[in-house]
């Protein structure tokens, strides 16, 4: 018995100092291990695989089941919906895109209308403002003196001038002019001032 009990403490003294304080250390680097970011569990396979010279790691991919033949058909049948996706999507913007051009194209077209028009305006303003000066001239100048100038322009450019000046003026202006000279310039006037 004496012999027995020499075994068993030898076993215990085994287990107690060497077996169990190295699972501990090797647990702890592990955990340690892993908190710094490397893969223990893949390095220890590589080493496993080193050392008896087998591949585990193609095993493992090799166990790896294939998909099934339904799983395969139902993930082709979601490709095709979302290919059948995209491409409406990218009809959708293209129609998008030519209906943006289309606006940019009416909005340019409407502003160049808006700039003649603005031009348009300008010039008139400016026609009035040359009008309003020349018949400022013609104010301050005597009826008799008018009533012998405008028979001389063209009847069109001595009309803007009557119609910009005061209806006292006119008068006086007419009452100077020959006969045939007034009666035109009249009947212009009535015409002009029946069509406003």
């Amino acid at each position: 018995m004496e012999n027995n009990k020499k075994e068993y403490g030898k076993f215990q003294w085994f287990l107690f100092v060497i077996l169990i304080p190295l699972f501990f250390t090797v647990t702890l680097a592990a955990i340690i291990l892993s908190v710094a970011g490397i893969n223990v569990a893949g390095t220890a396979a590589e080493w496993i695989s080193s050392l008896t010279g087998t591949s585990q790691k193609n095993e493992g991919h090799a166990s790896q089941s294939v998909p099934a033949n339904g799983e395969l058909k139902k993930a082709e049948k979601d490709n095709k919906e979302l290919a059948a996706s995209i491409s409406a999507h990218k009809q959708e913007i293209k129609a998008m895109e030519n209906d943006v051009l289309l606006k940019e194209k009416k909005i340019a077209s409407l502003s160049k209308e808006v700039e003649d028009l603005k031009a348009q305006l300008e010039q008139k303003a400016s026609v009035k403002a040359d009008q309003k000066d020349i018949a400022k001239l013609y104010e301050g100048m005597s009826a008799s003196k008018a009533a012998n100038i405008l028979p001389l322009l063209g009847e069109d450019d001595a009309m803007k001038i009557l119609n910009t000046l005061k209806d006292d003026q006119v008068t006086s202006i007419l009452e100077k002019m020959s006969p045939e000279n007034a009666a035109l310039y009249t009947g212009k006037l009535a015409d002009s001032k029946g069509g406003e």
